[in-house]
């Protein structure tokens, strides 16, 4: 059951994670001079270049897993998975996990924004 939801909704988390990261891109872009942050999105990936420091961020999408890899530039690739929980409702709803925790999409979004421009 809990793949199935995963496979259900991952999809719609993956546009959701993705929106949220072009509107942290945007708002770095706003306070910067010029331009600091490029984004480049594609349907199953996202790619993000600090023209300041050269560092990317790469997300891609593995829609038959699923689940999200995730590169930044000089560490270790990690995963981003999803998790099915029934709280408190019997509706499904997928949370994004990151080494193990539970994140909100918007809080990811901002952590990996960070990590890239600092």
């Amino acid at each position: 059951m809990e793949e199935i939801v995963r496979r259900a909704l991952a999809s719609a988390l993956w546009g959701k994670l993705c929106d949220a990261i072009e509107l942290e891109c945007s708002q770095v872009n706003s306070g910067a001079e010029k331009r600091r942050l490029a984004v480049e999105r594609k349907p199953f990936s996202l790619t993000v270049k600090d023209l300041k420091t050269e560092k990317t961020l790469s997300l891609s999408y593995q829609e038959d897993t699923p689940w999200i890899v995730c590169r930044h530039s000089g560490k270790p690739e990690s995963k981003i998975t999803f998790r099915a929980e029934r709280i408190p409702d019997p509706v499904p709803v997928l949370t994004l996990m990151l080494n193990g925790l539970p994140w909100i999409t918007q809080d990811l979004a901002l952590q990996l924004v960070v990590t890239l421009t600092h």
